[in-house]
Order: C-alpha cells, then sequence, then structure tokens
C-alpha cells in the first residue's frame, strides 16, 4: 500500500502553493500565487534549450505540482475511507449470513462470494 505520509511532509515543507508561472527575460520563475519573484524554481526559457518543445508543459507541471499531490492525496485517503467501509459492511454480511441456521453448501457458497468480494475491495 503506498504510504502517504512521506508525500504528505513533502508537500507541507515546501512552499505552499498554489504556484505560478511567471515571465523572467532569461527564465522563467514558478512562484507562489501572489508573490512575484520569489523564486521556487527557475526554469530556462530558451528555445534552444527546449529540444521536445516540452517547457511550457514542464512548466505547468511543476507549477500545478503542489495541488495536484494534495488533490491526489485527498482522493485517496478519501476512497481508503470507503473501503473500510466496503470492507466491514461485507464482513457484518457474511457474519450475519453465516448464522448458526446455514448448510455447508451455503457457507461454502458465502466463502467463494466473500472471497470474490474482498478482491475487489482490498486493501
Amino acid at each position: 500500500m503506498l504510504d502517504l505520509n512521506p508525500i504528505n511532509e513533502r508537500l507541507n515543507k515546501a512552499t505552499p502553493g498554489p504556484w505560478e508561472v511567471g515571465q523572467g527575460a532569461y527564465f522563467d520563475l514558478i512562484d507562489t500565487v501572489g508573490v512575484p519573484h520569489r523564486g521556487i524554481i527557475a526554469v530556462v526559457d530558451d528555445e534552444d534549450c527546449d529540444v521536445h518543445g516540452q517547457a511550457a508543459a514542464n512548466r505547468d507541471l511543476i507549477a500545478n505540482a503542489p495541488t495536484d499531490l494534495r488533490a491526489c492525496v485527498a482522493e485517496i485517503e478519501r476512497l481508503r475511507a470507503e473501503n473500510a467501509l466496503a470492507n466491514a459492511a461485507a464482513q457484518a454480511s457474511y457474519d450475519w449470513f453465516y448464522g448458526d441456521s446455514t448448510t455447508e453448501q451455503e457457507q461454502a457458497m458465502c466463502d467463494a462470494w466473500f472471497i470474490w468480494r474482498r478482491s475487489l475491495i482490498s486493501d
């Protein structure tokens, strides 16, 4: 399972976002929105250096990294919480279905269903 703690630690230690691309004479700066010329990172703005024509896309990716990463971490945490609820519901259904009056065949069918369901929502 992906450990989100190191990602959150790096996000919390970095300059808070959102960031934006600021235009410079010889290079572009990735700046904190509303705080120009802080210069979080400099990106060369030279057509000779942009061999693959991806400089603008690279600047956009870097500038949006803090916001995008926080959104991804939040979505992972939301999905993990949803997964935990689904696991608990599946376990409760399994426990309820088993009861004392089920036959071996019903238990085997329930086992198969439960194993299949857990494979869909596993941690």
